[in-house]
């Protein structure tokens, strides 16, 4: 469930609506949700109401190419903590890192980000379900990611490629993007490695400091009601690139005894060697399939000492060499 906050507080929209001339009664009745919403102490909506309450967005503003209009030149002084925690990034892939560490403080939706020897990629996906994120709120988080790196490094970033599920019409995306938008079964936007790697002028670790406390306090209160398997399959993809993946560091980092950790996964019918895979695997499955990266690189990223401790375990889990999926795939 998603607190009403999450959408209208923390994302921002309820200053930006103001700034753009919009009413909130008119969201909530385009929406079907009641007009007292906002002055109830707590509401829980559900993935399904979330995603009415971007329908009926799309629907009030009304306009081609309307993303840009939520998503571009938000002022300042609407960035909540999480916005503000990736402007002072020291540059692009720690902010997407960052916005993606506090993202379901905004709602179901996660990033995944992949960096190779020539561009990080940036997907955004639905969490906890396959249910198709609505395009409106793709494309403004995308216009929002672009236009938030071209502030912070005074520069105009123009990503190598913006792909959706559901095609974008409109020269102003295009003119927006610097690149023709295309169609793909994942939402995700690149960026070549020289411009994800440009420092942002408004790194400012001081000030980040200051935010730090209170959004760990919030992902700490959301964390409460997720299964530890969910939050074991996150310790373990910010740990991988450190390659401190042994039960103890997921332990650590989640604050409890490696004997806890494994009596609550017990609980839920698995293990930490069966989540491990699975991450492993998953990440494995995408580098081969989406990535050119021989089974040496993958099998470092993924926390292997050799390549060939990779194949053997790739073929466990799949009953096929990475070679041998790569070639389905192409």
């Amino acid at each position: 469930m998603i607190d009403i906050r999450n959408f209208m507080v923390d994302v921002g929209w309820k200053g930006i609506l103001k700034n753009k001339g919009l009413e909130i009664s008119e969201l909530l009745k385009k929406a079907g949700l009641p007009n007292d919403l906002l002055s109830r102490q707590r509401l829980a909506l559900n993935i399904e109401e979330y995603f009415l309450m971007w329908q009926a967005l799309e629907k009030i503003i009304d306009t081609p190419c309307g993303a840009l209009i939520l998503g571009k030149d938000v002022p300042f002084e609407f960035f909540t903590p999480p916005m503000i925690a990736a402007f002072y990034s020291p540059n692009l892939n720690v902010c997407m890192e960052r916005l993606n560490q506090y993202k379901k403080l905004t709602g179901p939706s996660s990033l995944n980000i992949y960096e190779n020897e020539d561009k990080t990629i940036v997907e955004l996906e639905c969490l906890h379900t396959k249910t198709p994120l609505p395009s409106f709120l793709v494309v403004t988080n995308f216009v929002f990611f672009v236009d938030l790196i071209r502030r912070a490094t005074k520069k105009e970033i123009k990503p190598i490629l913006v792909e959706t599920q559901i095609p974008l019409k409109g020269k102003a995306y295009i003119d927006f993007f610097g690149v023709i938008p295309k169609k793909g079964e994942i939402n995700r936007i690149a960026f070549s490695k020289t411009d994800a790697q440009h420092p942002f002028l408004t790194e400012n670790a001081p000030m980040l400091q200051f935010f730090k406390s209170d959004l760990q306090q919030r992902l700490a209160e959301l964390s409460r009601d997720e299964s530890y398997t969910t939050r074991v399959h996150r310790a373990l993809l910010e740990l991988l690139p450190t390659r401190k993946i042994f039960i103890t560091n997921v332990a650590d980092k989640l604050g409890i005894s490696k004997r806890s950790l494994q009596r609550y996964l017990s609980k839920e019918s698995t293990n930490f060697q069966i989540e491990l895979n699975q991450i492993r695997e998953g990440l494995a499955r995408h580098y081969l399939i989406n990535m050119n990266m021989s089974s040496s690189e993958i099998s470092f990223l993924i926390g292997f000492d050799d390549p060939g401790s990779f194949i053997r375990a790739f073929r466990l889990w799949t009953g096929k060499t990475p070679q041998e999926l790569r070639q389905e795939n192409k």
